[in-house]
């Protein structure tokens, strides 16, 4: 079982994968991580990255000084280096993460047209997460971009510029 509590960084509070493959095993916890001027408190995911979570995974308290507050998906356009994955695995709990701009548990961003996925499994909650911007829980931004809620999702008390407010 892989923890992360309390770390931060100006961008990606504990992990960030750039043009790699990382695979996390089951019961992942990212906790009270943070950023200090960037995106994704817990992990970030960029430029063709492909980032998979075992079942089980918490994301709890993480703080994002700008998008993500948990997680954070982005293409740049300057690097042309094919489509970008995240995938969760099921029964994942994301739990009061906040973000200073959009998706208060997670957000997708791509400045291209270069395909940006990510896949939530069955069993995920979203739960008391919060954006000062909009998506309280979740963030889609326009563009190529993809997010699957596959199987039973749940979204309770999300909220997004101080009202209830999911993706």
């Amino acid at each position: 079982q892989a923890q992360f509590i309390g770390n931060y960084a100006e961008y990606a509070g504990a992990i960030y994968n750039h043009l790699s493959t990382l695979n996390i095993g089951n019961d992942l916890v990212m906790q009270g991580n943070k950023t200090t001027d960037g995106s994704a408190a817990a992990i970030a995911n960029d430029n063709a990255g492909v980032v998979t979570v075992g079942d089980g995974a918490k994301f709890l308290q993480n703080e994002s000084a700008r998008s993500g507050g948990a997680i954070y998906q982005y293409i740049v356009s300057q690097l042309d280096n094919g489509e970008s994955s995240f995938t969760i695995g099921k029964n994942a709990l994301f739990e009061g993460n906040s973000a200073k701009a959009n998706g208060g548990a997670a957000a997708v961003y791509n400045d291209n047209d270069i395909a940006s996925i990510m896949n939530f499994s069955d069993g995920t909650v979203f739960a008391g997460n919060s954006a000062e911007g909009q998506g309280g829980a979740v963030y889609v931004a326009a563009g190529d971009n993809t997010v699957n809620f596959n199987g039973s999702v749940t979204f309770s008390n999300n909220t997004a510029g101080g009202k209830l407010n999911d993706i």
